[in-house]
C-alpha cells in the first residue's frame, strides 16, 4: 500500500500554494481575524473560478466527484 502523494497530487498542492501565496498568504488569515474579510473572499472567489470548490461535490450534483 502506497501512502505517499503522487507527482500529480504534489503538483496540484504546489499550484494551490502559489495561488494562496500570490494572494497574500498568511496576511489573508490575519486580515480575516481583524474583521477584513475582503482578501479572504477574493481568494475563495479565485478558487471558485478555478473550479476547486466543486472537487469533492459528486458529478450528479454538478461537481467533479474527485476522491
Amino acid at each position: 500500500m502506497r501512502f505517499l502523494p503522487t507527482e500529480e497530487q504534489v503538483a496540484f498542492a504546489e499550484a494551490i500554494d502559489e495561488i494562496v501565496e500570490g494572494s497574500g498568504g498568511a496576511d489573508i488569515a490575519r486580515s480575516w481575524a481583524d474583521g477584513d474579510t475582503a482578501p479572504g473572499l477574493a481568494l475563495w472567489e479565485q478558487f471558485a473560478e478555478l473550479g476547486l470548490l466543486g472537487l469533492r461535490v459528486s458529478e450528479g450534483a454538478g461537481g467533479f466527484g474527485a476522491r
